[in-house]
């Protein structure tokens, strides 16, 4: 309850206990209606004014986990589980953000608590840097592709990286992804443009 409400709570009691008090010292009938009146009506707006902010906190909590907090949570558990299955092998890929970007551009944004802006303002910029890093692990590729083309004299398309022990293959992945995570290679396999 706010402090207007509060200080309307209090004068409507204090006046109401005033009339209560003169009906009683003048023993008017009079005094008694008035109070009964002004009394239940006070009650009365009390009782809906408190139902009425609750119907309207219950339809607002219900709207922000809607339009904010469902998709937050979507976003960040696509992330959170992308992230995870990020190996060598599997190589990485571009985050999407966009629910987060959508949400700090409209109003409501401020409807999440500051401890929790701060949150995913920290947990979204180490996402949008991840981003920014992938893309310059897409100029190293390119890099070396061009460099392994010059060397061999023809142009190279990718060169992958291979697993083998005991005469089996594991399994085969592009270069640069083992380069990234810093696994040596055992053997290798240029791909060149026919």
């Amino acid at each position: 309850m706010g402090f207007r409400d509060g200080a309307a709570t209090i004068t409507a009691t204090a006046g109401a206990g005033v009339l209560a008090a003169l009906s009683w010292f003048y023993n008017s009938p009079i005094f008694g209606i008035v109070f009964g009146i002004i009394l239940g009506a006070m009650v009365t707006e009390f009782v809906q004014s408190r139902a009425w902010k609750r119907t309207v906190n219950r339809e607002l909590a219900v709207k922000n986990i809607e339009t904010m907090y469902t998709p937050l949570f979507k976003e960040i558990a696509s992330v959170m589980d992308q992230a995870q299955g990020f190996t060598y092998l599997t190589a990485f890929t571009t985050f999407e953000v966009g629910q987060c970007t959508r949400i700090k551009a409209e109003p409501y944004y401020l409807f999440i608590p500051a401890d929790l802006q701060t949150k995913l303002s920290t947990f979204y910029s180490l996402v949008s840097k991840f981003n920014t890093l992938r893309t310059q692990v897409t100029a190293v590729r390119n890099f070396v592709l061009k460099e392994a083309s010059e060397f061999y004299g023809v142009p190279i398309e990718e060169i992958m990286y291979t697993l083998v022990g005991g005469g089996i293959t594991y399994s085969t992945t592009f270069l640069i992804n083992p380069i990234l995570y810093g696994k040596t290679s055992k053997r290798c396999f240029i791909s060149s443009v026919s």
